[in-house]
């Protein structure tokens, strides 16, 4: 089976979904974050061009947005509607000019139009040793493999494993007792374990991340003694890593993670 590996950037790709499904949208400032509410918590997906000319872009918090750009028009997140316009692009990107590859550049791709080929495709089924004469016996193979999709860098196959595993949540309203937050951060700490117990992968580290209002993060580390997949140990941590804690200001985001030995 022919491996392949393809990398292109749609930029402002969900905002321009979203205008190509409300044509109205055109020209304006489109954000999209979350459930569309720029008043409830939550952080920006995408921003249109006419966004980010206010200031606005991807993470920043949804109200902060609102108060960059008044007049955006916010809209929640339609992951199936991404994914669908996704496959859609992705079947057009099978049959694109040649200097839609990257090393081919408009003076390559009209010396190979000038051989009578015009398209990926047209080059992918050309004999590499035709080229050879045309571009050099390094250069013309390499262009009819890179249509190919080959290349002799290996591709790793092996499946991604995480080197941690955390849970964090943001509140709706912020949280200014910090005997409330001390028992967020053990909820968190005890979902994490039930986590990584599911996993069978034990922690070495416990790390807490708080944000602060308005946005202000900081994150503190405990090892345990051993690693773990046990509750106890990894609550004790994460709350012995809270206390490292100097600020005692109101909270609005807190995250617990578990990093793993390898």
């Amino acid at each position: 089976m022919a491996l392949w590996v393809l990398h292109t950037d749609l930029d402002q790709f969900i905002a321009a979904v979203e205008v190509l499904r409300h044509p109205e949208l055109r020209g304006r400032p489109v954000v999209v974050g979350g459930d569309g509410d720029p008043a409830k918590r939550g952080v920006v997906a995408t921003a249109s061009y006419e966004a980010r000319a206010c200031g606005v872009h991807s993470g920043l918090p949804m109200r902060t947005a609102l108060r960059r750009c008044p007049d955006a028009v916010f809209l929640p997140v339609d992951k199936a509607a991404y994914d669908a316009a996704s496959a859609t692009v992705m079947a057009v990107l099978c049959d694109q000019p040649t200097d839609a590859l990257w090393g081919i550049g408009r003076k390559t791709a009209a010396k190979l139009g000038g051989l009578g080929i015009g398209t990926v495709r047209e080059l992918a089924d050309t004999d590499p040793r035709a080229l050879a004469s045309h571009f050099g016996p390094t250069i013309g193979p390499w262009l009819v493999q890179t249509a190919r999709g080959l290349s002799p860098a290996p591709v790793e196959g092996t499946p991604y494993v995480p080197r941690s595993h955390g849970r964090e949540v943001t509140f709706q309203q912020d949280i200014g007792d910090w005997d409330e937050v001390r028992g967020e951060v053990a909820r968190l700490a005890r979902l994490v374990a039930a986590d990584i117990a599911a996993e069978q992968r034990p922690a070495a580290r416990v790390v807490v991340k708080v944000r602060y209002v308005p946005f202000f993060t900081q994150s503190h580390g405990r090892a345990l003694e051993a690693p773990t997949t046990a509750a106890a140990p990894i609550e004790a941590a994460a709350l012995a890593a809270l206390d490292q804690f100097n600020g005692r200001r109101p909270v609005r985001l807190l995250g617990v993670r578990a990093e793993f030995t390898t």
